[in-house]
């Protein structure tokens, strides 16, 4: 990934004794902090923690509960070049999601002499960013924006700017996709009146094809850094068995020195473990992250197969069980409609044709009934409609769908789950 090639720059930089405000410096600022993103060739729409707020915003309405915190942190180089990464996400019931990541990033080269002589002294530096970001769904469009501030010490010498990102991303049947355009914004200035130096802007257009039944996805990013740099990202993630899953890719495809990785991730209940390895000539990268998710179950794509269940479930059928299920009733459904399903609205006695965008992953236990969401688009208005699938375990032992339900309509809620039962409004 992009990393190792920014510490060989600004190691070259800070050696020449060049200062914070250099592209290249800054160019911090376009290093993927999600461990699951670099364990997959730098994919952002691939993985799954919220940590990928910093590659796209628009990806953190995917994150796998309603809630979720996590921290990265990784020290390499011999210790002289280390980073520190946070970031929390929350799903606000109006369907929208809100982020604040943080970042820190510090390297320290010892000084030489033109001959090459170490003088005994080093050169230091310190980088920190901060963000807050938001992301709403449009139809079948998630779209986000982040705000973010840059503080750069060289040696006690400050810089500072400000810069947005914006980002979309689809899910169309099985397809990921997402764009992204990072750092538009002010130049890194060392005092008010200086010129400063412009900041890395970046172009990400990135997509990913799950396999559900595989439980194995796999994916392409190109990201061009505005006069530096372009890199070309592939990656795949497996999931053998559903706690467990295994990643690897290279960072940049086309060039010689294209940059190997792997990476694994162990989820227990709503704790997510993340190890990403990265491959580089200066020496290897190890980095590890902690997740933790809360609220609700909320994930939609992605790893989210994987990323499982509400306590209880696991007694009965898997949650990938559950959602075979509810997708081949859709399949026996909608054979004949061209992929559109047909269902009678009790409250409204409207007659809805819906289209699918996702099933979701959140699967609940009410009193031996398991229910499973799944996200729709009426073909007629464009309106977005939540359905609840319910399911009982039939006489040959596996989960068949019995009842349809309307959950929300365009964010409306119309069914209400509390403890083990079910309020109608």
């Amino acid at each position: 990934m992009r990393l190792g090639w920014a510490v060989a720059c600004a190691s070259l930089a800070l050696a020449c004794g060049a200062r914070a405000g250099s592209p290249i410096g800054a160019q911090f600022l376009n290093v993927p902090l999600s461990v699951r993103q670099m364990g997959m060739g730098n994919v952002s729409c691939g993985g799954g923690d919220i940590l990928r707020a910093w590659s796209n915003p628009s990806l953190i309405s995917d994150q796998a509960q309603r809630g979720e915190v996590a921290l990265h942190g990784a020290s390499r180089f011999e210790k002289r070049e280390s980073t520190f990464g946070f970031g929390a996400g929350w799903g606000i019931p109006s369907g929208w999601h809100v982020a604040a990541v943080l970042s820190s990033y510090s390297l320290t080269v010892a000084e030489t002499d033109v001959a090459g002589q170490r003088t005994g002294s080093n050169l230091d530096r310190s980088l920190m960013a901060a963000g807050l970001a938001a992301a709403g769904s449009f139809g079948s469009v998630d779209a986000g924006i982040m705000a973010k501030g840059l503080s750069d010490n060289v040696q006690g010498d400050r810089a500072g700017s400000t810069a947005v990102d914006l980002g979309a991303s689809t899910l169309w049947r099985d397809l990921s996709v997402a764009v992204a355009w990072r750092n538009i914004g002010t130049r890194l200035r060392r005092t008010p009146e200086s010129e400063g130096d412009v900041l890395p802007t970046e172009v990400r257009l990135g997509a990913v094809y799950h396999c559900k039944p595989w439980r194995f996805s796999g994916g392409v990013e190109y990201a061009q850094t505005i006069g530096l740099v372009s890199h070309v990202g592939i990656g795949v993630e497996w999931w053998p068995v559903l706690p467990f899953g295994l990643r690897c890719g290279t960072a940049n495809f086309w060039d010689a020195a294209a940059q190997m990785t792997a990476g694994l991730s162990a989820l227990y209940r709503r704790i997510g473990l993340d190890y990403a390895f990265v491959a580089h000539p200066i020496g290897p990268t190890h980095v590890v992250s902690l997740s933790y998710a809360f609220g609700p179950a909320k994930s939609r794509t992605g790893d989210a197969s994987m990323r499982l269940t509400e306590p209880g479930v696991m007694g009965g059928p898997s949650a990938m069980e559950l959602k075979e299920a509810v997708s081949q009733f859709l399949d026996s459904q909608t054979a004949s409609s061209g992929g559109l399903f047909t269902m009678k609205d009790d409250a409204t006695k409207r007659m809805w044709r819906l289209r699918m965008k996702r099933i979701d992953d959140a699967v609940r236990l009410y009193d031996e009934v398991y229910v499973v969401c799944a996200d729709f688009v009426s073909e007629a208005d464009g309106a977005l409609v939540d359905l609840d699938f319910w399911l009982k375990v039939v006489a040959d032992g596996g989960p068949a769908v019995f009842r349809t339900r309307v959950h929300r309509v365009n964010g409306a809620m119309r069914l209400n789950y509390k403890g083990d039962g079910v309020e109608v409004p």
